[in-house]
C-alpha cells in the first residue's frame, strides 16, 4: 500500500508496474486516473492467457 499511496502523490507516472507474485512471468498494472498523462494511455492487443487450475483451492 504504501508504494502506491507514494507512486500517486509523486505522479511521476500514469502507470505503475507490479510484477504479479501469483502468475510467473506476467504483471500487473495500476492506471492512475489523475494523471495528466492518463488519457493517452492506450491497451495493447490481448494475449492468450492459460489459467493454472492449481491456484483455485
Amino acid at each position: 500500500m504504501t508504494i502506491g499511496n507514494a507512486w500517486v502523490k509523486q505522479a511521476r507516472s500514469a502507470v505503475l508496474e507490479l510484477l504479479s507474485f501469483i502468475v510467473p512471468g506476467q504483471s500487473n498494472f495500476l492506471l492512475s486516473t489523475a494523471h495528466p498523462e492518463f488519457k493517452t494511455i492506450t491497451i495493447g492487443k490481448p494475449e492468450l492467457f492459460f489459467f493454472d487450475h492449481r491456484l483455485l483451492p
